[in-house]
């Protein structure tokens, strides 16, 4: 699950009152425009009211589109609770995290922090172990999937190819 601190702004995003607002959202929703369906169905509304010639008039039809746009950035922000627990139970078998591990237990580990769950984590990002395929899948999944975040150079020529 992802911490509830770093989707707090999207969750908490109060109905835009000017053209500004508007573009300032609908530029930080588009950044998840490929993992929402129909997002540009949902955002012409807001969109066109941006326009120069068109007076600015926050109707009923926006407000559940904002919404339904808020929702669908949120959706798509969650992570598997299943590859937590895989990661959980791989950081018992690193030699190195259980001895942070035990440093955390008795405070001597600076940044470091067990969560509810007994994830081990630096800085608030979750240690991935080294231990099997893990960290190899993850790396595959984040750098090679359709929907990666960090897509390399060549990432759009291999996926047309």
């Amino acid at each position: 699950m992802v911490d509830p601190k770093k989707i707090e702004a999207v969750r908490n995003w109060v109905r835009p009152s000017s053209v500004t607002k508007i573009r300032s959202f609908v530029g930080l929703a588009s950044y998840y425009c490929r993992f929402v369906k129909n997002f540009a169905y949902i955002a012409t509304h807001l969109t066109s009211l941006t326009k120069k010639e068109v007076p600015f008039e926050w109707t009923e039809k926006c407000e559940k589109r904002f919404q339904r746009k808020k929702g669908g950035v949120l959706v798509r922000i969650e992570v598997r609770a299943t590859f937590i627990e895989e990661i959980k139970a791989k950081q018992f078998e690193d030699e190195n995290l259980n001895e942070l591990r035990n440093k955390t237990v008795i405070g001597k580990a600076q940044d470091m922090v067990l969560d509810a769950g007994g994830v081990l984590s630096f800085k608030e990002r979750i240690c991935v172990p080294r231990v099997g395929d893990l960290f190899k899948s993850l790396l595959t999944e984040s750098h090679g999937s359709r929907n990666s975040i960090h897509p390399g150079v060549t990432k759009m020529y291999r996926d047309l190819k």
